[in-house]
């Protein structure tokens, strides 16, 4: 809980102080904000969770096999950088055209500046990227002091929903 309200998520690793692992937008609730539910029905979104939990964790599992077999290219991983400004961009853009396509951005300004920095410098280390490199990259941002709290989780699950995308999307 925070200033806003109740955050719930549910994931392989959710630690705040660690990397996340909130492996899609649907693996999060809160009462506040667009997608607000009651506060009862937030705990019903838990107990649903934790009686499915297997399967959840097993689906969870595949999307990082699938993460981690995606090999990203030298101009995918420019894209991914160019795509996440992009998203940003039209967030906040005044241009309701834009703005209404995004509703959370993975990332913001001054973070992708980091995301950028650090992963140029893993790209430098390792002779091949892949998917899960690049998420774990941008989720080690989502951390207190360097993302907002209450962005945390909504943020992580739309890193999730672009990295596990068949594609990067089409302009």
């Amino acid at each position: 809980f925070h200033q806003d309200g109740i955050q719930a998520a549910i994931g392989p690793c959710v630690k705040v102080c660690h990397n996340q692992c909130i492996l899609s937008p649907e693996r999060s609730v809160s009462n506040y904000g667009k997608e607000k539910v009651s506060t009862e029905q937030l705990f019903e979104r838990v107990d649903e969770w934790l009686s499915n939990f297997e399967v959840q964790m097993n689906e969870d599992r595949e999307r990082i096999r699938c993460l981690k077999a995606k090999v990203i290219t030298p101009v995918e991983m420019y894209a991914y950088i160019g795509l996440l400004t992009a998203l940003r961009v039209s967030h906040d853009s005044s241009d309701k055209r834009l703005s209404s396509k995004v509703e959370t951005y993975p990332l913001n300004q001054s973070q992708i500046s980091i995301f950028t920095e650090d992963l140029l410098k893993l790209a430098e280390e390792k002779k091949k990227l892949t998917a899960w490199d690049i998420y774990n990259v941008a989720t080690e941002i989502y951390k207190p002091g360097r993302t907002d709290i209450p962005a945390m989780i909504p943020q992580n699950g739309a890193l999730a929903e672009l990295m596990l995308s068949e594609n990067l999307p089409e302009a």
